[in-house]
């Protein structure tokens, strides 16, 4: 019987409405006719046409009344409905994002870059990029300065000082002999910084200048010099936004050109791959995120991480491993501590979601590291690791069993590729024998031999290990498939 009960709601078909208004009408109208003859409801029939012109009205109710009652199930709710749903679990439906980069912007000092001026593009895809929000090159939270003296004095101390998050550092100080030049001057101070600062600092000379930057780019400082040298270039960090929404990707080193200068804008460079954008997320798209989130809901803080993570725009894999005990674990990670390994998405938007899920007073640790602003305007330091990229190479020899496609190799090229990146995950080990099944999957040959490595022309059969920090990557460019 339509209607609902508990096994749930069950509509009238159209026919079936039809259908029951049919013997509803014979009923009702039966005393109008002669004993023995049978009301006329066929479709030629008044009364049949009548019936035609209501029944599909009532069909769209019941058609109307599932639409409602799907909509409280996230498995058939759609559009707005199923927005409704989701958001009683803190889950809102992705919108268009355009892809994003962090780069790294080197201009003259007190210079402002912005939009609409500031555009850069890439040199390999052609895209245009806007700087997102204004960026002050000032000294303070820069990842680097190149610094020239303001005043050649002979035996004079000439100073380099940087702080993190208000604590200051041993500052480093050259002392000028009795025939001081601007060139020795730097270069006694480049050897005094690589020999105190070494692995934190990276120095180099450039246009008459000595840059002084931090080695991981995205770990900033306030830096300050003597009154004796002066600072003109700054490098900062900014977030360039491609200037159309969709999904278009953009690899490392590649957001290299200045296409609307601004006066002492030098340079730019994106030092990791972008974050590629998306159009709206599907109702399929957003159906699974939530499948794969609400689990985690109302459990501990850990699992409350890693799904935030996970759900960081660009973040394709998350792995957290917690210390709780008073000695460096196996791995390295310090006593009561936490170590995230994110794959994917920008260093900012991982930071701030490291930030509103870990646990108050205890660190995370890694070689990445951001610094997040509270409410109150007190700067944390927020780290994480980038896993090691372990590139894969491949080489498979085939040979036409008949009926082998023109392009076969190109298909198995790209099955591997798929297999990999859809199955090979942060510490996973990469399994020799399961790269048949992506090679089987086209017809028509057979396998003559099969190799991996992690080096050119590899020669291997044996599994590859993978560190706990590292991920094995594959590039069609490492992927030979050869027909013999």
């Amino acid at each position: 019987m339509a209607g609902l009960s508990r096994e749930g709601l069950e509509i009238k078909t159209q026919d079936e409405v039809l259908n029951d208004n049919r013997i509803r009408a014979a009923n009702l109208f039966a005393d109008q006719v002669p004993a023995g003859d049978v009301v006329d409801v066929s479709d030629n029939s008044t009364l049949g046409r009548l019936i035609g012109v209501v029944s599909p009205a009532e069909a769209s109710m019941w058609e109307a009344i599932q639409q409602v009652y799907n909509s409280f199930n996230p498995a058939t709710a759609i559009g707005i409905s199923l927005d409704n749903i989701v958001a009683l679990s803190g889950i809102a439906r992705l919108v268009a994002q355009p892809t994003r980069a962090q780069v790294i912007l080197e201009g003259s000092t007190n210079i402002s870059i912005s939009s609409p001026l500031g555009k850069a593009y890439s040199s390999t895809t052609q895209r245009v990029f806007s700087i997102l929000n204004p960026v002050i090159m000032s000294p303070m939270k820069a990842s680097g300065i190149g610094i020239v003296p303001s005043a050649i004095l002979n035996s004079t101390a000439y100073t380099f000082s940087y702080s993190v998050d208000g604590v200051n550092y041993i500052d480093t100080t050259y002392t000028s002999d009795a025939s001081a030049t601007s060139a020795e001057i730097l270069a006694g101070l480049k050897t005094q910084i690589d020999l105190i600062l070494g692995g934190v600092f990276t120095t180099y000379y450039q246009d008459g200048r000595l840059f002084i930057t931090r080695t991981d780019p995205f770990q900033v400082a306030d830096f300050a010099v003597s009154i004796n040298l002066r600072i003109e270039k700054v490098r900062k960090l900014g977030i360039a936004v491609d200037d159309i929404v969709g999904a278009y990707p953009q690899q490392a080193m590649s957001i290299d050109t200045i296409s609307v200068p601004i006066s002492g804008w030098d340079s730019i460079l994106n030092p990791i791959s972008a974050t590629t954008g998306r159009l709206v997320e599907t109702d399929e798209e957003l159906r699974e995120r939530f499948r794969n989130s609400k689990f985690f809901q109302s459990q501990n803080i850990l699992e409350a991480l890693i799904d935030g993570l996970k759900n960081v725009d660009g973040v394709t894999d998350v792995v957290v491993y917690e210390n709780d005990t008073d000695g460096v674990d196996i791995n390295g990670v310090p006593a009561h501590s936490f170590l995230p390994i994110v794959l994917g998405g920008l260093p900012s938007d991982i930071g701030d979601t490291i930030w509103e899920n870990k646990p108050t007073g205890i660190p995370s640790v890694g070689d990445t590291t951001i610094q997040v602003a509270d409410s109150q305007g007190f700067l944390h330091s927020i780290s994480y690791k980038r896993p090691t990229e372990i590139p894969i190479y491949i080489t498979v020899s085939i040979s036409d069993a008949g009926g082998i496609a023109g392009d076969a190799e190109a298909q198995i090229r790209q099955n591997i590729e798929n297999y990999g990146e859809s199955n090979y995950f942060i510490g996973d080990d990469v399994i020799y024998s399961r790269f048949y099944t992506p090679i089987n999957a086209v017809p028509g040959h057979q396998v003559n031999s099969l190799h991996i490595g992690t080096s050119p022309s590899p020669s291997g059969t044996a599994n590859i290990s993978i560190a706990f920090d590292a991920v094995a990557t594959f590039n069609p460019a490492n992927i030979n498939v050869t027909l013999v």
